[in-house]
């Protein structure tokens, strides 16, 4: 049976656009400005604290991302109908509509789009995405010196940090940037005097 296809809700899909160290921030400033009194009658954050700024800084990036992948059809979407359930969206829609994605919905030209679900094209865009964040987090790590205690220890951190990261993407990763330290990496052997053994 093929695998079904994971649709977002708008707001869902801004959140997967985001690096994964800025999603839990994110989650955390929606909760807090992400109703529709954020906004101004502009459609430019109300002037607030820095909080208020850092959450439209994270949010209008990927908001303008989505619709890029929604005109392109990197993304599909659809939309509910009432009468005829799921609907799809058109990819040229979205040169007229504009998200609103506190609602997950659509508006322009008159018309409303409402039940808004969005999901990406290639089945493996988020293992790809997550391969990418991986890939620039392993940099990170080589240039502040790090040294694993193991590879399997360190996998398990990517594997919680980068949702959608498959072992064999993390191996690519792993092989592609480890430096000649973390071949060594891994369980080290006991010394005779710490194994009881004379």
């Amino acid at each position: 049976m093929p695998k079904q296809r994971v649709r977002w809700t708008l707001l869902e899909a801004v959140e997967a656009l985001l690096p994964s160290h800025e999603r839990a921030e994110f989650r955390r400033l929606n909760d807090r400005f992400g109703g529709p009194f954020f906004f101004s009658l502009d459609g430019c954050p109300m002037p607030g604290d820095a909080e208020r700024q850092r959450y439209w800084d994270l949010r209008e990036p990927r908001v303008a991302e989505l619709l890029t992948s929604l005109r392109s059809s990197e993304f599909e979407s659809s939309r509910f109908d009432a009468d005829r359930g799921p609907l799809p969206i058109h990819a040229q829609a979205w040169e007229l509509f504009e998200p609103d994605i506190a609602y997950s919905t659509a508006s322009g030209e008159g018309i409303k789009y409402v039940g808004v679900r969005v999901w990406p094209v290639n089945p493996t865009w988020a293992s790809a995405r997550a391969e990418n964040e991986c890939r620039a987090w392993l940099v990170e790590l080589v240039e502040q010196g790090y040294v694993p205690t193991s590879k399997d220890d360190l996998w398990r951190e990517a594997e919680r940090r980068f949702p959608g990261l498959s072992r064999r993407g993390f191996d690519r990763c792993w092989h592609e940037l480890r430096p000649t330290e973390w071949e060594k990496a891994g369980r080290r052997p006991r010394s005779k005097a710490s194994s009881g053994q004379d």
